[in-house]
């Protein structure tokens, strides 16, 4: 019985999961991208769906994971104010 149970284990084949990131700051994506990495090295097929506007992104601390694919819809705002209000949560 175990020797069936470890087969079925070694046999396993990874998910392939994709994960919609809605947010709009460095924090939602940082964690989503960490999250994305995790999954992966837990031998999952991770692809991450963003949107972001990328002006607003600071790329010092965030980096997609190796392994992981990205499908990004670039966003902008046409309300000058929401952007800049955002921008100043950031900082």
């Amino acid at each position: 019985m175990l020797s069936v149970i470890f087969y079925l284990l070694t046999a396993a084949e990874g998910l392939r999961i994709l994960q919609i990131v809605p947010g709009f700051t460095n924090s939602h994506v940082l964690f989503n991208y960490r999250l994305a990495d995790t999954l992966r090295a837990l031998g999952h097929d991770v692809s991450l769906w963003t949107q972001m506007e990328m002006e607003m992104m600071d790329s010092s601390n965030n980096r997609l994971p190796s392994g992981v694919h990205e499908h990004r819809i670039d966003i902008k705002f046409n309300n000058k104010l929401k952007t800049e209000g955002l921008k100043a949560c950031l900082y």
